[in-house]
């Protein structure tokens, strides 16, 4: 049988994260040395680009406020980098980019551009579903026939399909995201963060020897949760921190759960009700049930920790390790937390070992407005600006710079820059009514009181529409991103 979503790890094998592709492409590199594909002239003749960067809440990301530009902490290595290369492009093709900041909402925005009272021809946004919602309401221009201006097939600089689907809509690309930019890859759940300062101090398991010695798998993940818990006294500290329903979500895709496949007669199917997929349940209800006080919060309950929760019991030493993501350790963890390690996500007994799962939730992109007055112009600029920045044209300049001023080695950069290799687009929006998590939403909540079985089957109803509004409209950016 063949699985849809497997391409996504041949593809990624050309992604930013793939040390072959950059290494190998990085000695040819020159900063802002571009042709333009017309044949024309290479400046822009004075041309202003209004660019809008939207100062969001909540994402995760970078604060977006003014002069920390593209979410970068103004006056850091990160942020001047930024800013530089926007002075090199403003001189190299003889044009303008001004940068305003606003506090607004996407509705509000496409209520503005609908009102015809948008100044911009392009914005820079962090909120995860930001170019759905806005490519959704039609205000957004369509990329994939403006190839000649930015190349989307260019998978170290805009990321691999599985990154490009994340700001795609109705099979059509709508975000520029530049994935070669340090803290730019896109928000991967399934990264786990350890507080080593309370592991050491009682003696705990190093997570590390179970990668070294090639045993990253179920088995492992039960042994440090029934270990790393604590109880002396008043005193308590929990083995695991996380979300429940991305933890239920990332032992089914763990165990080789592939979102799509075609069935035997070339049908695409949500693979819900899989042998592997309920053996993920079974082991969630089974591990939680034995060691329910080892989990911080309530697994079995709707009312699942949020990101602040998660970071805070890693910061705070309440629990040894939370699953996060990497934007959230970019940005929070590593300024609370000085004595950290991660992990990927092990791997099931259906799994393929060293192709550590997780859940794409989102990307920071350039997009462009479509009433733009020249939009091969717009997007050449914004090409030029998504180049690698300066100081980070390579993947080994990424893995040093972040694992010798961000994290404590050099692996755990790899770790963390590999982290979407496999990923998977959740197709998650808060705008549209059916949820693809919701099956593990309900299923973390209510497996205390019913079987893996039981909750799978409700949703057989469900899955024509969760097929029909989520993937199917999407696979023919797989044509376009090859």
């Amino acid at each position: 049988m063949k699985h849809i979503f497997k391409r996504i790890a041949a593809l990624s094998a050309a992604s930013l994260i793939s040390v072959s592709a950059l290494t190998a492409c990085a000695e040819e590199v020159t900063l802002l040395d571009f042709i333009d594909p017309t044949g024309g002239s290479s400046t822009f003749g004075g041309f202003e680009l209004q660019l809008l960067q939207l100062q969001e809440v909540d994402t995760g990301s970078g604060d977006l406020s003014e002069g920390n530009l593209f979410g970068y902490p103004a006056t850091t290595t990160l942020s001047d980098a930024a800013f530089k290369r926007i002075s090199d492009v403003e001189s190299a093709y003889d044009c303008k980019i001004n940068i305003s900041y606003e506090d607004i909402e996407q509705e509000d925005l496409i209520l503005r551009y609908m009102g015809n009272n948008i100044k911009y021809d392009a914005m820079y946004s962090a909120d995860h579903d930001g170019a759905l919602e806005a490519a959704d309401s039609g205000i957004l221009l369509p990329l994939e026939d403006y190839m000649d201006y930015a190349n989307l097939l260019n998978t170290e600089k805009y990321g691999a399909v599985n990154v490009q689907e994340i700001v795609s809509f109705h099979g059509s690309i709508y975000g520029l995201c530049p994935v070669s930019w340090p803290y730019k890859q896109p928000r991967t759940i399934g990264l786990m963060v350890y507080n080593m300062d309370p592991i050491s101090q009682y003696g705990k398991l190093n997570p590390k020897e179970f990668l070294e010695n090639g045993t990253w798998n179920w088995d492992a993940l039960e042994a440090i949760i029934k270990d790393y818990y604590v109880l002396e006294g008043e005193k308590e500290i929990h083995s695991l921190a996380a979300r429940n329903f991305d933890f239920a979500r990332l032992l089914a895709q763990s165990n080789g759960v592939e979102l799509a496949q075609l069935d035997s007669n070339g049908e695409l199917v949500l693979n819900y009700g899989s042998e592997a997929q309920i053996e993920a349940l079974q082991w969630y209800k089974d591990v939680v049930s034995e060691n329910i006080d080892a989990f911080e919060g309530n697994f079995f309950s709707t009312n699942a920790l949020s990101w602040t929760d998660v970071a805070d019991a890693i910061c705070e030493g309440t629990s040894m390790c939370g699953i996060t993501a990497p934007d959230i350790l970019y940005y929070d963890i590593i300024y609370r937390a000085k004595n950290i390690a991660v992990t990927p996500f092990p791997c099931g007994p259906r799994g393929d070992y060293g192709e550590w799962t997780g859940i794409i939730e989102g990307q920071e992109c350039f997009a462009v407005f479509k009433n733009t007055d020249e939009p091969e112009t717009v997007i050449s600029i914004i090409d030029k600006i998504c180049e690698p920045l300066e100081g980070f044209e390579t993947y080994e300049s990424l893995v040093d710079f972040i694992g010798n001023s961000v994290l404590y080695s050099v692996e755990d950069a790899e770790i963390v820059l590999n982290l979407h290799d496999f990923a998977r687009y959740s197709y998650w929006s808060e705008e549209h009514s059916i949820n693809i998590n919701d099956l593990y939403r309900d299923a973390s909540s209510m497996l205390d009181e019913k079987t893996p079985a039981q909750i799978i089957g409700e949703y057989q109803t469900k899955i024509p529409q969760y097929l029909e509004d989520y993937i199917i409209p999407n696979l023919p950016i797989y044509d376009i991103i090859k």
